[in-house]
């Protein structure tokens, strides 16, 4: 568990456009990191997940992703839920065709 004090802002409250895509490429970073390092799946790439954070020092990601509870370790089994996981409005058209969560599904959910 990780809690960030304070809350810091919302996506949809950045401050210039470059504020705006240093934050995408920071949470698609930690993407990377969580499925690279930890073997995970994120499965709820939406705006509500991703904020942007004032950094501290330099080099401190401005964008964090946020909710990790839809995460799931890439080699687990189905989770054997009866429907699907994710915001809506995000989800990946294959999986909202019912097909298997990949990484590929969360990376169309960024864009």
């Amino acid at each position: 568990c990780l809690i960030i004090l304070p809350a810091e802002r919302p996506l949809y409250l950045y401050k210039s456009v470059r504020e705006l895509l240093e934050a995408f490429r920071n949470a698609i970073t930690g993407y990377k990191s969580l499925l690279e390092d930890r073997k995970m799946l994120y499965r709820d790439i939406s705006e509500n997940n991703i904020i942007i954070t004032t950094p501290v020092s330099k080099g401190v990601p401005k964008g964090r992703l946020i909710d990790m509870d839809l995460g799931k370790e890439l080699n687990c089994v189905p989770s054997g839920a009866s429907h699907r996981t994710g915001t809506t409005q995000f989800m990946a058209i294959e999986v909202l065709q019912g097909k298997g969560h990949t990484y590929r599904h969360d990376l169309e959910s960024f864009f």
